[in-house]
């Protein structure tokens, strides 16, 4: 009979055959981060066509 607290190993034990509590995987977010560039760049083009557009002087 096992009296250790859940989520907590035994020491003669491997880690990663533990069932009892799920191992957390962070999400990958790529097209938010594809996204959020993209909006970097237009961001980026709109700036330089405004500081170098003559028709602003």
């Amino acid at each position: 009979m096992d009296l250790a607290p859940p989520g907590t190993a035994r020491p003669d034990s491997d880690p990663d055959d533990d069932l009892s509590t799920p191992r957390i995987v962070p999400a990958r977010h790529y097209l938010r981060w594809l996204a959020g560039l993209a909006v970097l760049v237009l961001l980026a083009q709109f700036a330089h066509g405004l500081a170098t557009n003559p028709g602003w002087d």
